[in-house]
């Protein structure tokens, strides 16, 4: 199964070195294009903490290519940017995907599946939040 993390957020390099140190399939693309700013030329991310390795940095160009070369898409950026980046997907997504939310802070889940349904395509969409419980 083939991985793409959307968005290059704190969060989406969590994702991407937790499925790199698993040997998972997994590439990323960054809607803003700053992935080689940040990762500069060694193109590697360095992990520490409980996730510990460096990873090569497997990138997409483009939203198609993201779409047509994957699976599953765990779209990891902030919630002011899920607009963007499902207008960018959409055209491209199958019924075959899994879509992830990652963290589902908005009604993102809800307008996408509508957006595509304009297509008749009908893809298992996930919206993930974050839980904690507080003992008292």
């Amino acid at each position: 199964m083939k991985v793409c993390i959307i968005g290059n957020s704190a969060i989406g390099c969590a994702y991407y070195a937790m499925l790199a140190s698993a040997q998972r399939d997994v590439q990323i693309w960054s809607p803003s294009g700053s992935l080689q700013g940040q990762f500069g030329q060694s193109g590697r991310l360095d992990s520490g903490g409980k996730i510990s390795g460096s990873f090569p940095m497997r990138a997409f160009a483009t939203a198609r290519q993201a779409a047509d070369e994957s699976d599953v898409l765990v779209i990891a950026t902030p919630a002011n940017a899920f607009l963007p980046v499902i207008n960018a997907l959409a055209p491209y997504i199958r019924e075959t995907h899994c879509i992830i939310f990652s963290s589902h802070s908005s009604l993102a889940a809800v307008y996408l599946t509508k957006l595509l349904a304009t297509r008749s395509v009908y893809p298992l969409v996930c919206g993930w939040s974050t839980m904690s419980r507080i003992a008292v």
